[in-house]
């Protein structure tokens, strides 16, 4: 059995939820980063804590460098998804998921409809799988 080796499987981990309280138009936002390895996102739920302010348009979740893959479209994260507590927005990757490398993030940007300074409030869960030792997700304040 030369020329392969034996890969580890790592369990899925539930990142603790948590809360972001960005004002509307706070643009693009760097919410958690992979640290200590690479890791597989399997899943992400963006989910209202209370009706969303008519001064955001929409919310997009990307990951990677130069945020080049769209997790959650414009589209799937208007306004109109948020119109109330509860309300959500996610995306479940496939068996493969997305691989964030090590050092490389997640995104969300906020796009406001004008102004759009107050302040928006949702709860953020993330599920992965680590792909290396000591491979983590840290989330950004």
């Amino acid at each position: 059995m030369s020329g392969f080796s034996v890969v580890p499987r790592y369990s899925p981990v539930e990142h603790p939820p948590f809360l972001r309280t960005d004002a509307a138009n706070a643009g693009l936002k760097t919410i958690a980063t992979a640290a200590g390895g690479a890791i597989r996102l399997l899943g992400v739920t963006i989910r209202a804590n209370a009706a969303i302010t008519a001064e955001l348009q929409y919310i997009a979740l990307t990951a990677g460098d130069s945020q080049a893959t769209e997790l959650i479209s414009p589209s799937d994260g208007e306004t109109s998804a948020f119109t109330g507590i509860d309300k959500q927005a996610s995306w479940a990757g496939s068996e493969a998921g997305v691989v964030l490398a090590a050092g490389s993030s997640l995104y969300l940007n906020f796009v406001p409809v004008a102004a759009g300074t107050t302040p928006t409030n949702f709860t953020v869960y993330i599920r992965y799988v680590p792909c290396d030792p000591g491979a983590s997700l840290v989330t950004v304040p």
